[in-house]
């Protein structure tokens, strides 16, 4: 017989959303593999992206949508597969749920290369 085990909301999202606690370090290069809705049960249908080099996905708020729009010149998500960008740690961001201040993962662009 197989037993079913009730997680909680906050625990089933845990499983699949990227924290900043799974980031080896507080800047990291990643590579966007895929993006698309996915429905959470503590926040409702989220814009999910996922990236090539960690299993674990980062829904997109409208602070990280916008800036991936802007990074990537564009704001069809099609667009944005296989291009790269990098993930920041940001201490003391307010959670809009429960008000506290938390680490919060950003993104942000790569330094161009000057020739």
């Amino acid at each position: 017989m197989i037993r079913l085990v009730k997680l909680a909301p906050e625990e089933y999202e845990s499983a699949f959303i990227l924290k900043p606690s799974d980031l080896p370090e507080d800047i990291v290069e990643v590579t966007v593999e895929k993006v698309y809705y996915r429905e959470l049960p503590i926040t409702g249908s989220s814009l999910m992206c996922k990236f090539k080099e960690y299993e674990k996905e980062l829904p997109l708020n409208k602070t990280n949508k916008k800036a991936l729009v802007s990074i990537l010149e564009s704001d069809e998500t099609d667009d944005w597969l296989g291009r790269k960008v990098k993930l920041v740690i940001t201490p003391n961001i307010r959670n809009p749920r429960t008000g506290q201040m938390v680490e919060s993962i950003r993104v942000g662009a790569l330094k161009r290369k000057l020739d």
